[in-house]
């Protein structure tokens, strides 16, 4: 789920927001919005259910190091 300008976002709905503050080039990706919910949110899941296969499976969270340190929110 994402909160974005004072509305709880989730599946597609909350990934097109997020591409929308990524900027360019993700931002391009928001022509995605005309797909249908219903479509969106299916692809959404399939994509879901493979992400440790597009993108592996760790033991633990990362520690970031020191130059990526301020990008993280405590």
């Amino acid at each position: 789920m994402y909160y974005s300008e004072g509305r709880l976002l989730c599946m597609s709905d909350a990934a097109l927001a997020i591409l929308k503050e990524l900027g360019p080039p993700w931002s391009l990706l928001r022509f995605l919005g005309c797909v249908p919910r219903s479509l969106r949110d299916r692809m959404y899941r399939f994509l879901a259910r493979g992400r440790y296969r597009l993108f592996g499976r760790y033991e633990q969270c990362m520690l970031p190091d020191e130059k990526d340190r301020e990008r993280f929110l405590y």
